[in-house]
């Protein structure tokens, strides 16, 4: 066989299907075949590689092609993994080598290069100079893996003591969070400050851009066993971030390496 092509189960979010294309690349690097790149399904809609992430990037060390240059004229010299759960887990010791590759598309960075220029959206004092970045995970982990997330509570007093401790006047949540009433006691008690609104992007893009500016912050704070948490922290060692600036809910386990 030539190639692998593949394909992860389309009710899976943004970031786990990400896990899987590291765990494919990776497979297809150990088996010294051509991998075809994916087409995300993300909410009804399709995504080719390259809309999402930089094609350039991974064909520099790796042996890719694209979801258009691949052919029927290539079915029988292919190893098929269709509708697969396979991931790439951050815990794996090839992760940060697989990860180190993978760059967003550039729009997506200049996008937060033009938040932090501005602002985001105070930009008398700009928040952007120096903040504290948080993926407080709560929807389905508040029934699958409750022991891995902070309450309200535990959420805010953990970061007071963060901002202090650094010197820090800013933070940024990063939450699919609900609830009103903890939406506001978030905002009502840390210095939070948020994105301004930003037209024509999907709900996908908009999670991307969250995770480079989660990526940039000065401290990142996240959520065990998330892959978006994951994906993070993958961004932040790819792009130099230094020991010991970051810690995952509920322990205080410093993650980078």
């Amino acid at each position: 066989m030539k190639y692998i092509y593949y394909t992860i189960n389309p009710r899976e979010r943004l970031f786990k299907q990400l896990a899987g294309f590291l765990y494919f690349l990776m497979l297809s690097d150990i088996k010294k075949r051509i991998l075809v790149l994916p087409k995300f399904e993300l909410s009804g809609r399709y995504y080719y590689f390259e809309d999402l992430f930089d094609v350039n990037k991974i064909k520099e060390n790796y042996n890719v092609i694209s979801s258009d240059e691949y052919s029927k004229d290539m079915i029988e010299d292919t190893e098929f993994h269709l509708s697969s759960f396979n991931q790439l887990p951050l815990v794996n010791p090839n992760y940060n080598k697989y990860r180190k590759s993978l760059y967003y598309n550039e729009k997506y960075y200049k996008i937060f290069d033009q938040l932090k220029e501005f602002g985001f959206n105070d930009p008398e004092n700009n928040p952007t100079n120096s903040y504290i970045a948080v993926h407080w995970r709560q929807d389905d982990f508040l029934k699958v893996r409750p022991q891995v997330t902070y309450n309200i509570d535990e959420l805010v007093k953990f970061c007071k003591n963060k901002l202090k401790e650094l010197n820090i006047d800013n933070i940024y949540i990063s939450t699919d969070c609900t609830l009103e009433s903890d939406l506001k006691y978030i905002n009502d008690n840390l210095p939070v400050f948020k994105f301004p609104e930003i037209s024509d992007i999907t709900d996908i893009e908009y999670a991307i851009i969250e995770s480079i500016a989660c990526s940039n912050a000065d401290y990142f704070i996240g959520t065990s066993h998330s892959l978006y948490t994951s994906n993070i922290i993958g961004e932040r060692n790819k792009l130099g971030r230094s020991e010991n600036k970051s810690v995952l809910m509920p322990l205080n386990v410093i993650i980078e390496k």
